[in-house]
């Protein structure tokens, strides 16, 4: 439930860059002072969204959205969190957070969980809530969108705004599970991160971690909590959001009736958040086993508030020019110099950012270190003294407004849960609600009043500040002083050195000659409400196309190219060379694009490629706005037609998989990724991870003779779903791929079939990991083969899976406080024999794992023995039934299954007819039945822990 950011959502609707502020002065955060930012800016918010404010000082956004159809998420947004805190307060808003769900007036403890079940919600995932520096979100997502459903979720939130009980033995009890995940979410990384944010802010609340810390959520009292609870969360700092399929008039309503009975009360204040950092060059180093040397280097600026109006837009886009340049040089640095580093970024959000700075930024390894930060230094000069070209700013403005462009196409698209992220955003930041069309608007207003000298002179007044900060994550020790002396001697030998930028031309390929597409066969996918038309035909050179418009997919198109023969058209003692083509394919775009040139051909216009080696498929796919479809299949075409290896994809992508080697017994993640896939699924070649013996061992011939070879296996499938019209679609294809050659041989099962642990338990410990963390992991065999009829045991398997995760939950968690989030699941190859594994895992303390796995057995006892009670099986199937009924609005999901069956041959639409109607037969008996099957099979069991006896 932890987050470290207040900014969520992947898509920045409300601002080119998120324009947030933290000024620092008499009073923080100065826009939390209970109104909209467009109450005060000459910026008009959305008219997608309808605004309002109680007169207590509740504000609401309502935004109607249909996707999916027939629900709503309904947001409760406190603006309150680590920032408001005291020293002794360390995490206490993050443990309020936890209490929500611990009992409030109408929802004593233990009954919030059970209601939101049986109203089709999942806790965790329909249900959450996340706390971070300066707010605490309470989310739900109703499995329906009437007003009785808005109705029951704003009844709970409004419970949790002001009438949290806060029962002495309830704190005391979640006590346990906050630790737990306090210990969950340590880390080496988190703890370097946290020592680095204390170095840059000392004395300072954004040095202060969310969670807090063991000694302060150690001593909370329910009394701490209601002093907290009563002062901060006030109407005038609550936001309630809803976005969905509702009517807005109507919500309105429900909110006014909801929250206006909530006492209003005056805002509390944070008069500082700490001082600002002293002047002058400081450096950290930090000691990490690890071949990267990672480079910062900070200049900071003081914190000063700007309103979110089109004058202080601009200034951000003036800026936003700037650093997207100056990325472009890098990037083109690493192309022509693979060995330089491994990535270097520029980042000067130095006006408004919550703590204002230019950073430079590299990570290298120790060969190339010295060379790294002279070449850092020498790019700060030559943007301190030249700064950007014409040409430069030229295609970064160009690329922009493709990207606008394109995200404007696909904001039809967006989800209700992501846009109350949008609303979240904006409200909490300062900033005007935009859509990305109308910031498209802006932008385009914006852009003819910015020169090239206003974009260099931003960029020189961002790297001027005398507060710089140093920091290098390094495998051996070096002294700050040794540091900072190398990057002044750096500073001082620096050159202004040119800069010339040679882009790719595209398409490269010789255009096919158009011809004329066969006749299209017409059928159905599908079943009930949702049964699709598919179109089809053949092309002479042997190409089956099937396309099927999906009505769920908003101005999106999905191309999908299926050939090869995957990893099971291999042996398995040569999967090792598809392992290593896919390293090395992954280093650069699509042929003979380079990374920046497919950022700038594609991906700003919303275009994704790429290619991937499936376990019966090598596929190439790729999706666009129905604007780009050209552009989409000329990508795809040239991606299968001219695989391209370049110099310096070995070195990057050696460097890249040195490291991860060396990392692969460093924390209990880490070996989980190295050792549980080829522990439970046997020693097959294809279960476990490269290598860099492997690496080294295939030659980039052996790739390219791979990548011709599985260019002329078939057959050959091309898939288009989404927004189209079929006929003008299957011209496009015809002439597109006309030129294929036709494929010379089939394709032949030779894979190896995966083989169980079958008894044994495997304990592996991990010495350099300094926390005290075990995980176990229990898995039992248990097959089950893609039936045509679609009676298999999937779906009594899932169903028991779901119980067992209700028990663990109300076990292992809620009663024991051994961990803070198991989990459990079913899962089985709809290929390899349908081989399947029942799992269950559990992170817990490293003295713990005798306790976790007496829990686990007691469970797998008495599910077999007692079954479940009618009532928790309920519950659980209508959780299901919600997820279920919302795939079924999902695009990918329509696209996997006609992959699978057009393909691949599996008939999963008798197990889709079949779903909903086998929910509503499910029964207690039935699942109790599954359940001696599945652990009466044979089971293995791995434990990997870490003592933390190399603690520091």
């Amino acid at each position: 439930m932890v987050t470290n950011s207040s900014s969520l959502t992947a898509f920045f609707l409300s601002a080119w860059l998120g324009v947030t502020s933290w000024g620092a002065f008499a009073q923080e955060l100065p826009w939390y002072d209970g109104t909209f930012a467009h109450a005060k800016s000459d910026l008009k918010a959305s008219d997608r969204a309808h605004f309002g404010t109680l007169p207590n000082g509740v504000r609401y956004v309502i935004l109607k959205n249909q996707r999916p159809q027939g629900r709503a998420s309904v947001w409760l947004n406190v603006q309150t969190g680590a920032y408001m805190e005291t020293p002794d307060e360390a995490g206490i808003a993050h443990y309020l957070e936890h209490m929500a769900f611990n009992g409030t007036t109408n929802f004593p403890p233990g009954q919030l969980i059970p209601w939101f079940q049986k109203h089709g919600m999942s806790f965790g995932g329909d249900t959450n809530a996340h706390t971070a520096s300066s707010e605490t979100v309470y989310t739900l997502e109703l499995s329906a969108s009437d007003q009785t459903a808005i109705k029951d979720g704003l009844s709970i939130l409004r419970d949790m705004a002001d009438r949290m009980t806060l029962l002495p033995e309830e704190v005391d009890e979640e006590r346990g599970i906050i630790l737990a995940e306090k210990k969950a979410r340590d880390s080496e990384a988190m703890t370097l991160g946290l020592a680095w944010s204390h170095f840059m802010w000392p004395d300072h609340k954004f040095a202060e971690p969310v969670i807090g810390y063991e000694k302060t959520i150690k001593a909370f009292t329910a009394e701490d909590l209601r002093r907290y609870y009563e002062k901060w969360y006030v109407p005038g700092r609550m936001v309630v959001i809803v976005t969905g399929d509702v009517n807005e008039k109507a919500v309105e309503g429900l909110i006014t009736d909801a929250f206006s009975s909530i006492p209003a009360k005056p805002l509390p204040w944070v008069d500082s958040f700490g001082p600002d950092p002293k002047p002058g060059l400081q450096a950290l180093v930090q000691k990490r086993d690890n071949p990267l040397y990672i480079f910062n280097y900070v200049q900071m600026f003081p914190r000063d508030w700007a309103p979110d109006n089109k004058a202080n837009r601009r200034l951000e886009l003036v800026d936003l020019i700037g650093r997207l340049a100056v990325s472009r040089r890098l990037a083109r640095l690493t192309e022509m110099d693979p060995t330089l580093w491994r990535r270097a970024g520029f980042v000067n959000n130095w006006r408004h950012d919550p703590s204002p700075n230019t950073v430079m930024s590299f990570v290298t390894d120790k060969a190339n270190f010295t060379r790294a930060l002279q070449q850092s230094a020498d790019l700060l000069k030559g943007l301190e003294t030249q700064g950007i070209s014409q040409e430069e700013m030229d295609t970064v403005v160009n690329t922009l407004r493709q990207h606008f462009v394109a995200a404007a196409q696909e904001e039809v698209g967006l989800t209700n849960r992501e846009w109350a992220e949008a609303i979240l955003q904006s409200v909490n930041s300062g900033s005007v609600l935009t859509t990305y069309a109308e910031d498209l608007s802006l932008f385009d207003e914006a852009i003819p009043t910015i020169s090239l000298k206003d974009v260099n002179d931003a960029l020189k007044a961002s790297l001027t500040s005398t507060v710089e900060r140093i920091r290098l994550i390094a495998p051996e020790r070096m002294t700050s002083d040794a540091v900072i002396d190398a990057w002044t001697q750096a500073r001082q030998n620096a050159t202004a050195e040119g800069f010339t930028e040679t882009k790719a031309a595209f398409p490269y390929l010789p255009k096919p000659v158009e011809v004329q597409a066969p006749p299209l066969k017409e059928g159905t996918f599908g079943t009930g409400k949702d049964t699709f038309t598919t179109y089809s035909m053949t092309l002479k050179n042997g190409l089956n196309v099937v396309m099927m418009p999906i009505h769920y997919e908003k101005n999106r198109i999905t191309v999908t190219l299926g050939f090869g023969g995957g990893l099971q058209g291999l042996p398995d003692d040569a999967v090792t060379v598809p392992f290593v083509a896919e390293r090395l394919m992954a280093e650069h775009g699509p042929g003979r694009l380079r990374h920046q040139d497919a950022m700038d051909i594609f991906s700003f216009k919303g275009v994704t490629i790429r290619e991937v080696i499936g376990e019966q498929l090598n596929l190439i796919a790729g999706d666009a706005a129905p604007t780009e479809v050209d552009l989409l299949l000329e990508g795809v075409r040239t991606a299968f037609k001219d695989p391209t290896l370049f110099p310096e994809d070995r070195q990057r992508a050696l460097l890249a998989l040195t490291t991860e080697e060396k990392d692969k017994d460093r924390d209990i993640d880490h070996v989980t990724d190295y050792e549980a896939i080829p522990f439970f699924e046997g020693p097959r070649r294809r279960s476990q991870a490269l290598t860099v013996a492997d690496f080294n061992g295939v030659s980039d011939d052996a790739v390219k003779d791979y990548l011709k070879m599985t260019r002329q296996t078939g057959p050959r499938t091309l898939l288009v779903t989404g927004t189209f019209d079929a006929k003008a679609m299957a011209q496009k294809i015809a002439t597109v791929f006309s030129d294929l050659a036709p494929t010379t041989a089939t394709t032949q099962y030779q894979g190896r079939a995966a083989q169980f642990p079958e008894g044994e338990t495997r304990v592996i410990e991990v010495p350099r990991d300094n926390l005290a963390k075990a995980r176990v992991m229990v898995a039992w065999h248990f097959d089950t083969p893609v039936d045509a009829s679609g009676d298999n045991d999937r779906f009594e398997a899932k169903l028991l899976a779901g119980v067992i995760r209700e028990a663990l939950r109300e076990t292992v968690r809620e009663g024991r406080q051994l961990a803070y989030s198991p989990g459990g699941g079913y899962r089985a190859s709809l290929h390899d024999g349908g081989y399947g594994l029942f799992s269950i895992s559990v992170d817990t303390d490293a003295d713990k794992v005798e306790a976790v796995t007496a829990a686990i057995d007691e469970i797998v006892t008495q599910v077999q023995t007692q079954g479940v009670k009618p009532d928790v099986l309920s519950r659980l199937i209508k959780t299901q039934l919600t997820a279920w009924n919302a795939s079924r609005q999902n695009p990918r999901l329509w696209t996997n299954f006609l992959l699978n069956q057009v393909v691949l041959g599996l008939d999963l639409e008798g197990a889709f007819a079949k779903k909903e109607a086998r929910f509503k037969a499910a029964t207690p008996e039935a699942v109790q039945a599954m359940a001696k099957r599945i652990f009466s099979q044979p089971r293995a069991t791995m434990v990997i822990v870490s003592t933390g006896k190399n603690t520091p």
